[in-house]
């Protein structure tokens, strides 16, 4: 049974090519292709969009130099918020509960006693400590754009 249905739908596109003459194919190509993907919700193994990349406790894993960049200036922004509030802004017991944070547990390092130091791969490690801490003592954690 045919049915003689008509939707207008408008979508947007972009595209870039290095050489510059097979950009707009390609904006259109992968419009195309990703506005069919989900209007009619067709999974696939690569862009399944029931997977987002979340973690278990939410937060969003990116990848990439520039994501791995934003993720890292988002943990230490994030984690100097916690440490604020959780020591009521007072900046030795901040840096107190960073160390505990970073430290071994083998007690072989001490710990960092400044987010700036911390390397970008340590960082979702003293995020979880210092955000399971938070939330034993105050609840939900919700990070506050320019705060600290």
């Amino acid at each position: 049974m045919e049915s003689k249905e008509e939707r207008p739908v408008r979508f947007y596109s972009q595209g870039v090519d290095l050489a510059g003459e097979k950009g707009v194919g390609k904006a259109l190509t992968y419009a195309e292709k990703y506005f069919f993907m989900k209007y009619f919700h067709v999974p696939t193994g690569k862009d399944d969009p029931d997977s987002d990349g979340r973690t278990k406790s939410g937060e969003k894993k990116q990848t990439g130099t520039q994501a791995a960049k934003e993720s890292a200036d988002y943990l230490r922004k994030a984690l100097t918020q916690m440490l604020h509030e959780l020591a009521a802004g007072d900046a030795e017991k901040m840096k107190t509960a960073l160390m505990v944070y970073t430290k071994s547990k083998d007690g072989s390092f001490a710990g960092y006693g400044d987010v700036n130091d911390i390397p970008d791969k340590a960082l979702p490690l003293a995020y979880a400590c210092a955000k399971n801490t938070y939330e034993k003592r105050i609840g939900p954690f919700v990070y506050k754009e320019g705060s600290y």
